[in-house]
């Protein structure tokens, strides 16, 4: 069975984490020269899960312009997402903009998908997400639309947090970066501005290939989505 350190909290010594961390932190600098080894992602979740505020803040700093690199492993997408919660305006404009040509791939991902998610959550700056996430998006929706993970990132653009549709498990990661001290948006606000950016591509992709949509269990659901008007189930932020 695989154990990750957050399973001995009961039993470590007192001193342990500050310990970690500062071992950690001794040996990253090197290691982030290789971020795009699963090990090393494995080594900066742990280190971002036990690290001092002080620590964070410089690793995130470190890291934001390596995020895409990072985002298609379990671990990477969990760095990913602790340094999109815990980043400040810059650093996550940085990291938003690092994902350039990169935004359809990640939507793709079973890991990088849900790092796109945590930015529609928690980035402020919805004119820069439209620019450089969500056009990317339009710009191959049917790319995007066709695929599980695509369908994802799609959905949630439409109804974010919807539980008819994201199970227990995605949900709650998502709502690990709520209240977050750097997102200061109203969620409802954010969510209406993206949702501007994808409305008239989907609509226009919908409406040319309704036939087709309509009879693939994935896309299907998709089309009732973007049809229906707010679920009484979803979050009213």
């Amino acid at each position: 069975m695989k154990t990750g350190y957050a399973d001995f909290n009961s039993f470590r010594h007192p001193h342990f984490t500050d310990n970690f961390s500062d071992s950690c932190d001794e040996k990253l600098p090197s290691v982030k020269s290789q971020v795009k080894l699963s090990l090393t992602h494995r080594l900066l979740n742990e280190f971002l899960s036990f690290c001092n505020a002080e620590q964070k803040s410089e690793m995130i700093d470190s890291l934001k312009d390596r995020i895409p690199e990072m985002v298609h492993t379990n671990d990477g997408s969990w760095v990913a997402l602790r340094c999109i919660w815990d980043g400040t305006a810059k650093e996550r404009k940085m990291i938003v903009k690092n994902f350039k040509s990169l935004v359809v791939k990640t939507c793709l991902e079973e890991f990088g998908h849900r790092v796109l998610i945590g930015i529609f959550d928690a980035v402020d700056d919805t004119v820069l997400v439209n620019k450089y996430i969500v056009q990317e998006i339009a710009n191959e929706v049917r790319t995007v639309a066709l695929n599980r993970f695509g369908e994802r990132v799609l959905h949630y653009l439409v109804h974010p947090r919807d539980p008819r549709y994201f199970g227990k498990g995605s949900l709650d990661i998502f709502k690990k970066g709520d209240n977050n001290a750097n997102s200061k948006k109203d969620a409802k606000e954010r969510y209406a501005q993206l949702f501007a950016g994808i409305a008239k591509p989907l609509l226009t992709f919908i409406v040319a290939n309704l036939n087709e949509l309509l009879f693939d269990s994935l896309t299907a659901l998709l089309v009732l989505s973007v049809l229906e008007p707010k679920c009484k189930l979803e979050p009213s932020f």
